[in-house]
């Protein structure tokens, strides 16, 4: 396998030629608090150069940048001819900063005007910004499955798509119109779900006996009391399509 040259490291004090990526995640106020503070004690940024593109776009390194041009010291680049301000060339080179995680790709993916995405969106907006968007995302593609890993993993291939959106719509909105004190917490929203996909029991249903039973989700609730809360509630006095509790304690 052939390995390209190192690239060059510039330098300059025109911080008005580089460009940030409007779909980029969002400047991190701590970070950039933190990144300054250990500047000011001692600079190191030329250890760690910024990334652009052809077109002098910031790739790499907004927020390393940003702390240079505030406290009028110079950046350090690279100019790097194979990669584009794509998502994915965005999410491949994040080096010195935090990892992109799923809701920075979620935002990002929104910003750059992915239709999925946007979809997306629209249910976390319909439902007053109740539920967590990494939530909705995960529903709408993974319906019943817990793991984040497999949405990120489909964002990060580009399989991600809606094809759980009616499931997962007809979930919110019974979650949003119940009286369950915090019904919109995650892990009893997924519980929930994968309820619905393992026995095949209505979410409203559910949700309808739930509420009959008084059940709670109280703070600090860990996730096998409210699983086996749960569960002995919708039992209650059931002879059939009961659920075991030990094939839910995953």
């Amino acid at each position: 396998m052939t390995t390209p040259e190192p690239p060059v490291i510039l330098k300059t004090r025109d911080y008005y030629k580089f460009k940030f990526i409007k779909y980029n995640r969002d400047l991190d106020k701590m970070n950039l608090n933190r990144l300054e503070k250990k500047t000011r004690q001692k600079f190191q940024m030329h250890l760690f150069p910024i990334t652009v593109d052809e077109d002098l776009n910031i790739i790499d390194g907004q927020h390393r940048f940003t702390v240079c041009e505030k406290l009028d010291l110079p950046v350090y680049y690279i100019k790097a001819t194979t990669l584009t301000k794509s998502i994915e060339d965005i999410g491949s080179v994040n080096l010195a900063g935090k990892r992109h995680t799923i809701k920075d790709k979620i935002t990002m993916l929104i910003k750059s005007g992915d239709p999925h995405m946007l979809e997306v969106e629209q249910i976390y907006n319909e439902f007053e910004k109740l539920f967590d968007i990494c939530l909705v995302a995960r529903l709408v593609d993974c319906y019943g499955v817990n793991a984040s890993s497999h949405t990120t993993t489909r964002i990060d291939d580009g399989t991600f798509d809606l094809r759980h959106k009616e499931d997962a719509v007809r979930l919110f909105n019974s979650l949003y119109n119940s009286t369950i004190k915090n019904s919109h917490k995650i892990t009893f929203v997924e519980v929930i779900a994968k309820i619905h996909v393992k026995y095949g029991i209505n979410p409203t249903e559910l949700i309808a006996t739930l509420q009959d039973r008084g059940f709670r989700i109280t703070k600090g609730m860990r996730r096998g009391s409210l699983i086996k809360n749960l569960i002995d509630d919708w039992n209650y006095k059931k002879s059939a399509r009961r659920i075991p509790v030990e094939n839910m304690m995953y």
